[in-house]
């Protein structure tokens, strides 16, 4: 018998993590301009945070096969 196992919402996790990323890409686009917005800043920052935080509570779920 041989069993397998495999994240079945890696996909969400991903995502998490991809937006946290692109927000704080936004971050830091918007610091190298002449004058930053500062409420844009803080919605980045707000958006990254939130992603974060649900990354950090992320909960796995886990499928398991068994073939014979």
């Amino acid at each position: 018998m041989y069993v397998s196992e495999r994240v079945v919402n890696i996909k969400e996790l991903e995502d998490y993590i991809s937006g946290a990323f692109a927000m704080v890409l936004c971050i830091q686009k918007e610091l190298q301009s002449k004058s930053p917005d500062f409420q844009s800043l803080i919605s980045f920052s707000d958006s990254a945070v939130e992603k974060l935080q649900k990354a950090h509570t992320f909960e796995f779920c886990v499928e398991r096969r068994k073939t014979i």
